[in-house]
């Protein structure tokens, strides 16, 4: 698990009391965006949810996810879909770019 804070700092950030969730251990101290210091071909599959959407370089990110990722390896990528539509109650958004409302 990579993440940009250590976990005591996360734990002083994101503890039970605040979210009421346990703090996953950190393995890897990096940012987002370069992996710095995470070997090439190092993981067999990578998940990436809900981060790229927000680094000024997103295009980078997807390069050194491809770089640490073995060869032959998975890498799994959650965004959100931004075409439009909101969310309905009980549903989900509907729509898109390219006018589908159905």
């Amino acid at each position: 698990y990579a993440d940009s804070f250590p976990t005591e700092e996360l734990i002083r950030l994101w503890s039970p009391e605040v979210d009421g969730h346990q703090v996953a251990p950190v393995d890897f101290v990096t940012d987002a965006t370069t992996l710095g210091g995470v070997a090439d071909a190092t993981f067999d599959f990578v998940i990436a949810s809900h981060v790229v959407e927000h680094l000024e370089d997103p295009i980078r990110c997807l390069q050194s996810l491809a770089r640490v990722t073995k060869p032959g390896g998975c890498v799994f990528l959650a965004l959100p879909d931004r075409r439009g539509g909101r969310p309905r109650a009980g549903g989900s958004a509907r729509g898109s770019a390219a006018g589908d409302r159905s």
